[in-house]
């Protein structure tokens, strides 16, 4: 068996005397097998609300060749990349030394969603003309809000009320429950040791809106004052994708 590349063969005849002529000839073995490419990966769904596209990661797979022991593997586009919105056809490549390929293919689809926007309206005791609560050390705050998702009211899913201290530090979640029209719970505050907290409530992975909440030893400034025995209307908090703003409008 002769080796891959090159080699040359030398014939030689000879009589009986011994007066011998020789000539020779070059042989050569090419390899002609692509590499074996395994684990080349299923095709990829993903959503996003990004209008460019969505990166999307994938194990790369591999190859075994029976003259290279480390053949080439690669895709295109490679993992990590932003995929657009639609269908891309990635084609992955082992490659020998030799320059023999064998190729595999799948396909990635990104679908587009339209991002969802989230809205708190903080009823009573929270709601005022203004985006901080004061509050007496040691109350329990009966927390109420309506929470919307683009536009239409939530009435059931997974809404929470987080608190955490406009110091930082650690966030505590409080479950809210619906009844009554709205979200409910009571936040007693006795269990709270800083003076200030960041109150949210989020809806899913959303968070609609939040209030700054004071709390004080003594007599509290009153956070929803009345003019003329008419109480100041509620306070509406938005959200987009956890970034939230607040804005004061009359119901």
């Amino acid at each position: 068996m002769l080796p891959l590349g090159v080699t040359t063969v030398t014939c030689t005849v000879a009589d009986s005397v011994g007066s011998s002529v020789s000539d020779h000839f070059d042989v050569t073995v090419v390899d002609t097998t692509a590499p074996t490419l395994r684990g080349v990966p299923s095709d990829i769904a993903v959503t996003t609300s990004d209008a460019a596209g969505r990166a999307v990661s994938f194990t790369d797979p591999t190859a075994t060749d029976a003259v290279d022991a480390s053949p080439y593997v690669g895709c295109a586009p490679e993992s990590g990349s932003v995929f657009p919105v639609g269908t891309t056809e990635v084609t992955c490549t082992a490659s020998d030394r030799t320059g023999n390929q064998s190729t595999g293919t799948f396909r990635v689809t990104v679908r587009y969603v339209t991002p969802r926007q989230a809205s708190a309206v903080w009823l009573e005791p929270v709601a005022g003309t203004t985006s901080t609560f004061v509050a007496n050390r040691g109350r329990t705050v009966p927390i109420k809000v309506q929470l919307f998702v683009n536009g239409t009211a939530t009435t059931s899913g997974d809404a929470a009320l987080h608190l955490t201290p406009c110091e930082g530090g650690t966030t505590s979640d409080l479950p809210l429950t619906w009844s009554g029209g709205r979200w409910n719970v009571s936040l007693d505050t006795s269990s709270l040791t800083a003076s200030c907290y960041t109150v949210s409530a989020a809806i899913g992975d959303l968070v609609a809106g939040s209030f700054t909440l004071e709390l004080r030893d003594g007599d509290a400034v009153k956070a929803l004052p009345k003019k003329n025995g008419v109480t100041v209307p509620a306070t509406t908090t938005t959200s987009t994708d956890r970034r939230s703003k607040t804005n004061t409008k009359p119901r």
